[in-house]
Parts: C-alpha cells; sequence; structure tokens
C-alpha cells in the first residue's frame, strides 16, 4: 500500500507517519513538505516544495492508494485569518482533489465542533471543509474529528498547556464518553489512522471524540 501524507511535520502528522512507516503493510509513504524531516528510511519518500500551493498539490504526478491530510495551524501562528484559511481549506481541499484524481482513499483530520455555520471562526473553516471535501463524492472518505491534541508540540500554546493539564488531571476520574472530548491523545488517533488503513474500509465515515479510540 501507497500512502501520500501532508502535514508530516506537524504534532499529529509526525506521529501519523512514524506509525505507517512500522507497519509492514504500508510498502512507501509520500510526504509533502516545505522542509526535509531529516530522517532516513527505506520506505519515505519526501517530496519538498517550499512554496506549497493548491495548484501544485493538485499537479502532482504520483502513485498512491491513500491520501491523509493532516495539515492544519492557528490563526495565532499563520498571523491572519486569511492566513490560516489558506492553510485549513485551501490547501486542505487540494489534497482531497488530489485523492479524487488518483481514486484513492482520502482520510481528514478535522476538528470536533466542525461546523460550518459556527460562529467560531476556526470551526466554521474546518465544518466548510468538511461540506466541500464530501461534495466531491469520493471513492472513500474517513474525517477524524479529534478534541483538544494531547501530544509533545515543539511550539508553546499557552491555552492548550492549560488544556493538557486538566486533561491530565480529570482523566482518572471521567468515564470514558466524557474524556474523550476533553482530550484527543495524538498516539491513539495516529494508531486510529493507520489501522483505518490497514483494514482497507470503503464506507463514508466522520468519526467523532468518542469513537478515537483503540
Amino acid at each position: 500500500m501507497k500512502v501520500i501524507l501532508f502535514g508530516g511535520s506537524g504534532l499529529v502528522g509526525t506521529s501519523i507517519l512514524r506509525n505507517l512507516l512500522d507497519k509492514t503493510e504500508i510498502t512507501k509513504v509520500q510526504v509533502v513538505l516545505r522542509r526535509s524531516l531529516g530522517l532516513n528510511h527505506e520506505k519515505l519518500d519526501e517530496l519538498i516544495q517550499t512554496d506549497l500551493s493548491p495548484q501544485f498539490i493538485k499537479n502532482l504526478d504520483i502513485e498512491a492508494n491513500i491520501v491523509v491530510c493532516a495539515l492544519g495551524t492557528t490563526i495565532a501562528q499563520a498571523g491572519s485569518k486569511q492566513n490560516f484559511k489558506a492553510v485549513d481549506f485551501d490547501l486542505s481541499y487540494a489534497t482531497a482533489e488530489l485523492s479524487k484524481k488518483l481514486q484513492a482513499k482520502f482520510i481528514l483530520v478535522s476538528a470536533a465542533g466542525a461546523d460550518s455555520n459556527s460562529f467560531i471562526f476556526y470551526n466554521r473553516i474546518k465544518g466548510q471543509l468538511e461540506e466541500a471535501v464530501m461534495r466531491l463524492k469520493l471513492n472513500s472518505l474517513v474525517i477524524y474529528r479529534p478534541s483538544l491534541l494531547i501530544g509533545e508540540r515543539s511550539e508553546k500554546r499557552t491555552a492548550e498547556r492549560l488544556g493538557v493539564a486538566a486533561y491530565k488531571v480529570l482523566k482518572p476520574i471521567l468515564p470514558k464518553s466524557l474524556r474523550s472530548y476533553l482530550g484527543t491523545e495524538v498516539e491513539v488517533l495516529a494508531k486510529h489512522v493507520v489501522e483505518n488503513i490497514i483494514q482497507g474500509e470503503t464506507e463514508e465515515k466522520i468519526l467523532n471524540p468518542s469513537l478515537i479510540r483503540l
């Protein structure tokens, strides 16, 4: 099985990549990046493009059975709502268009609360992306909606640090049904994504936090 991964340098993408490379069922992992990860692995193929654009993504001449989109940023990181939308909608939608061209299964890492009518800009863009992707009528589509991501980031995000701290305190005492909406452990999410790839399920799915578990 050949996989192309977008967002392989981020928190979720890094974990997905590591799990993909560990699986014998996966023969090749192509990762589209702005800069090299500095990893050496016989199954890894880095496609470096410093000026990543929707057109570049849609025109990629590659072979893949699976396209995974783990692209994502924040308004603070992007610097403006427009720049945020350029990544979380424009680039992400282009990966879905590529998947349609390749007739490949598409896996999208979205977010809990995604809603095209939300008054929260982040959730609204995520919801608009999901709806646009579903209109493409892909051969196979799985959308993951994790809640607050629990994992080790290289950059510091104060609000997320507080959320992670609360998750760690409340995790032992909350039932799983509630715990999942408080936070989603990145490693669990990544393993779930990779298992879904290997199992080869083809139906359209939207997985909310309570369903992202091993």
